[in-house]
């Protein structure tokens, strides 16, 4: 038995490099407002949404939800809804990183979203599909949902001392 010592063959791959073809374009936008997203009464009835939620095992749930101050200064609290899948996925990858704690996708049809604002009081502002909008890099340290249930629960008080405020800008 007896083995041949022959060179490698070189394969030559041409290294033209090719403009690859983006599937969809998207809007950038750094915040959510009016601009770039609609009221939930200017969508279609049968719609289903996604919406970003935060819950503990064995407690109820959060919905993500910003603060914002209207025209005469007072906070406003609204929910923001996607129609597209990809569009929230990168949004909760990025709000994941910003708050460092897990957040979940649910859908949630515009019925849900009504009684939810009319309940919570709160607006709903739909982002449209291919519009990326990024989470605001400032949040709370404690939410308004962690404070409900921990009050609900006895494990609070109305003001903590390391508890400050948030700064309005």
């Amino acid at each position: 038995m007896f083995a041949l010592r022959a060179p490698l063959p070189i394969i030559h791959v041409p290294t033209t490099y090719k403009r690859r073809k983006v599937s969809r374009v998207c809007k950038s936008y750094l915040t959510i407002d009016e601009q770039n997203t609609k009221s939930l009464s200017e969508s279609d009835h049968d719609d289903l949404f996604h919406i970003i939620t935060f819950h503990k095992p064995d407690e109820e749930e959060g919905v993500y939800a910003l603060r914002k101050l209207n025209n005469e200064g007072l906070p406003e609290h609204f929910i923001v809804a996607w129609r597209n899948f990809d569009d929230v996925f990168r949004y909760k990858v990025l709000l994941d990183a910003e708050m460092q704690r897990s957040s979940y996708i649910q859908f949630a049809s515009q019925y849900e979203l009504d009684y939810m604002c009319e309940t919570g009081n709160y607006t709903c502002r739909i982002v449209d599909d291919g519009i990326l909008v990024t989470p605001p890099t400032e949040t709370m340290k404690t939410t308004d949902w962690e404070r409900r249930s921990a009050l609900l629960n006895g494990r609070w008080s109305v003001r903590e001392k390391d508890d400050t405020p948030p700064e309005w800008p």
